[in-house]
């Protein structure tokens, strides 16, 4: 069985538990772009890869998910082992856009940065309400 990881919604608020890897079961705390496209069951909008140590804030802490936005967009991704050493990232869209400008090179930024409705389509695409793959 493969290791499941967090994606996110940032239109519903909401986190779900996918698949990253094609064919690996291998858990690493350091993937920060997943090899699967997935859509959300409830919207239809591509779901984000947030890293294996994402943690979901409250369905209506509009704050704390437009910071994750943010984040996200700014190429921020919640990689690692958590024993890094390295500032924690925000839960604030001010503190946020500050880490950003003040953390260029972050451990925890691991991706290019890129509009969450512009994201590249994967090879590969899985959707939720069919199981079906498409690639």
């Amino acid at each position: 069985m493969q290791p499941l990881y967090p994606f996110a919604c940032f239109e519903c608020q909401v986190t779900f538990q996918r698949a990253a890897r094609i064919s690996s079961n291998d858990y690493s705390a350091w993937l920060s772009v997943s090899e699967r496209n997935h859509v959300c069951p409830n919207c239809g909008h591509a779901l984000a890869f947030m890293g294996r140590n994402f943690r979901s804030p409250n369905r209506q802490s509009n704050k704390q998910w437009r910071a994750v936005r943010y984040l996200w967009e700014s190429g921020f991704r919640y990689v690692g082992s958590g024993s890094h050493g390295a500032p924690a990232l925000p839960e604030s869209l001010s503190a946020a856009r500050q880490f950003v400008a003040d953390h260029p090179d972050h451990v925890q930024k691991a991706c290019p940065p890129q509009r969450w409705n512009e994201s590249i389509t994967p090879r590969y695409t899985t959707s939720v309400r069919s199981g079906a793959v498409n690639g």
